[in-house]
């Protein structure tokens, strides 16, 4: 797979053709990767953050349209992205780099927000309880899940772009293709 792979005049790695919907060059095309991902999270977010009231009032279409957006945190992509930045922290890790506490626990945070999801996307497609609960609960879960993604790109992607060297950029992208 190395191959693929050329190098910039700063040693970053040019990613292959997969990534070159990255419109940004001033970090690793990997890292932007991961911001255009929270990026449409973000986008997300704000959707469901529109359905709530909606959802609040027994609002039986918009707490579907609410189970269809939510969705957007189950899957394959949300998996492959969580791996990914794992992926990351690990070559920090492996490094002896400086991994601020925040970061330090991204991959227990990845598996409660997969536990959270599982049980809210149940909760949101059967419900049993009062809407303003379940309101209550996935505006909490949103605000969990901005800070984190907040915390990764204040912290983890800098420090990654900062201190990671040419070979581990090189067994990140390895792993990164086969996870994707």
């Amino acid at each position: 797979m190395r191959d693929v792979y050329s190098f910039d005049s700063n040693d970053r790695v040019v990613c292959p053709l997969a990534f070159n919907s990255c419109v940004e060059n001033t970090v690793h095309q990997f890292i932007q990767q991961l911001i255009e991902f929270h990026k449409d999270k973000s986008s997300t977010m704000t959707e469901i953050q529109r359905l709530l009231p909606l959802v609040q009032k027994s609002d039986e279409p918009a707490r579907i349209e609410l189970g269809r957006q939510f969705g957007a945190f189950r899957g394959a992509a949300e998996r492959a992205h969580h791996q990914n930045e794992e992926l990351i922290l690990s070559e920090l890790e492996l490094h002896d780099q400086p991994v601020h506490p925040l970061i330090a626990r991204t991959a227990e945070e990845h598996k409660v927000f997969a536990q959270i999801v599982a049980r809210l996307f149940k909760e949101i497609n059967a419900p049993t309880g009062e809407a303003i609960i379940l309101v209550s609960k996935v505006e909490w879960f949103i605000g969990q899940y901005d800070d984190h993604a907040t915390n990764e790109e204040a912290i983890l992607f800098p420090a990654a772009d900062q201190y990671l060297s040419r070979s581990a950029w090189l067994r990140v992208g390895d792993a990164w293709l086969a996870i994707n």
